[in-house]
């Protein structure tokens, strides 16, 4: 963004930019280069204010954000601060996994496949609808490939990129083919008017990094590799080409630059320094722009182009392997015919389209509320013995976004006398339930499980077949006979207190 409001402000690239316009008779574009392209529809200090509101947090970090509703980050694997979003709602847990990658990363946290872990629901807001991309290796060895051919026929590379993202993955993977390769004197540089922030903020986020990434900052040794390369003179970066970037510039070399449009910034002026020689290489790395469509503003064009997409969002198949390993019980995912193969009957999958409202079908059964003051002072607590238990007649209401069970207005009590059911509380004495049952006549076996914790009486007889389960914190009773049903009813009812 920041880089941007400079295209549009900075008296530097006005007079530099480039504006492409619809030639009617023609029926293609045309660069016209007497034009400003951009228009100024917020300015730095909109940026600023925006940032402020912006609330860090850590991996991991839960963060209550209103009564009931937590969310936690948990790395995506895709950049540096990349993260998909774990969100516990009342008794349920939702995961939405943004822009992810499951392919190992040069400094990115790996992705993390914790934010599964018990959820109720995962949707996947942003998917490559591309099944048949290749490896994000595959791209990486021919833009090396592409670069070494360059090179060796001293020419040079211009990257149109955004100075950040997959920025430090290319930096780090060339520098370390170009060593073995003989080309470690082939100087880098990175041309954006927020090349110095970005390459210099990206070395204190060492908490959004791999592990061996992590490790060198406690060596003390900085985390990436563009700082080594700096250092010894191998990289350099400049906010534009200014007397002091002709100065120490020199040839072959490796530019990156902005715009990845090749609309705006001083990548227009590379390619019209460059362009008409076939010794050198235009490579498109970025996956938002067509690089078909930004190359018509740049014909006549005699150098070399190589297009290498380093798209590393999860494609149909990443999802199908997801929801069998870690068996997700309902997806949600954008409208796809390969998404009808990834599930089993186990799972159920919702498809939703581009501003489509969809209505979701979990249904929550437990949540959190506030008891207040006045339902405090008025509980009158009673025991069997072992509890304390105390009847509440209350409405809900919601105060200040958060839950609480009030005392109910005159309008209120007689609805809620009216509509209150009725539970039973106490401990079940197995040895008296199993005397009630010989005393009526009923026929039963039962075992005893978890650790004597749980006991399941299974009925059958006369009066019909049944099962009762009684635990530590809850009994339940399974008979599709009405007279077994009445029998046992009468038998919890006294042995039991209700509420």
């Amino acid at each position: 963004m920041e880089e941007l409001v400079k295209y549009a402000e900075d008296p530097f690239y006005q007079k530099e930019q480039s504006v492409a316009t619809d030639n009617t008779s023609k029926g293609e574009s045309e660069l016209d280069r007497t034009g400003s392209l951009l228009r100024r529809i917020y300015s730095l200090g909109d940026i600023q204010s925006c940032i402020d509101k912006i609330q860090p947090i850590r991996y991991q970090e839960k963060l209550s954000l209103v009564e009931s509703v937590e969310v936690t980050a948990i790395s995506s694997g895709y950049c540096l601060g990349g993260c998909n979003w774990r969100i516990k709602c009342g008794d349920k847990l939702l995961s939405f996994i943004s822009t992810s990658s499951v392919a190992p990363s040069t400094h990115a946290s790996p992705f993390d496949p914790s934010v599964f872990k018990n959820c109720d629901m995962t949707i996947f807001g942003q998917v490559s609808l591309d099944s048949n991309i290749q490896p994000l290796q595959s791209f990486y060895n021919e833009l090396c490939t592409s670069t070494a051919k360059t090179l060796r026929k001293g020419g040079n590379v211009i990257f149109p990129t955004y100075p950040c993202g997959t920025l430090f993955d290319i930096i780090e993977v060339l520098s370390k083919y170009l060593s073995n390769m003989s080309f470690a004197d082939v100087h880098m540089y990175v041309v954006s008017p927020v090349a110095a922030k970005s390459l210099q903020y990206s070395n204190i986020l060492a908490e959004w990094m791999c592990s061996a990434k992590q490790e060198k900052v406690y060596l003390p040794e900085a985390p990436l590799i563009h700082s080594e390369l700096i250092a010894n003179e191998k990289l350099s970066y400049y906010p534009n080409l200014s007397e002091a970037f002709g100065r120490n510039f020199k040839e072959p070399c490796i530019v990156f630059a902005g715009h990845p449009s090749l609309m705006v910034g001083e990548i227009t002026r590379f390619i019209d320094m460059w362009k008409q020689d076939p010794k050198n290489t235009i490579i498109f790395t970025d996956t938002e722009y067509d690089y078909i469509k930004a190359l018509k503003s740049c014909q006549p064009l005699s150098c070399n182009v190589s297009y290498c997409p380093l798209e590393g969002g999860l494609n149909s198949e990443d999802i199908e392997l997801l929801v069998r390993n870690y068996k997700l019980p309902h997806v949600i995912v954008p409208k796809d015919q390969s998404f009808h193969k990834i599930v089993d009957h186990s799972t159920t999958v919702n498809m939703f389209a581009p501003l489509e409202v969809l209505s979701i079908p979990l249904r929550f059964e437990f949540g959190r509320a506030l008891l207040t003051e006045p339902i405090m002072t008025a509980l009158k607590p009673t025991t069997d013995g072992h509890s304390e238990y105390s009847e509440v007649t209350a409405s809900f209401g919601i105060a200040n976004g958060k839950n609480e069970i009030q005392l109910g207005s005159v309008y209120d009590i007689p609805n809620l006398h009216f509509q209150r059911q009725r539970y039973l509380y106490g401990d079940v004495d197995l040895s008296k339930v199993l005397n009630r049952l010989d005393e009526n006549g009923i026929e039963y076996d039962y075992e005893e499980l978890d650790n004597d914790t749980k006991v399941v009486i299974n009925l059958h007889g006369e009066q019909g077949t049944g099962k009762v389960t009684i635990d530590s914190r809850e009994s339940s009773i399974h008979t599709e006979s009405n007279l077994l049903r009445s029998l046992l009813k009468d038998i919890f009812l006294e042995l039991l207190t209700a509420a």
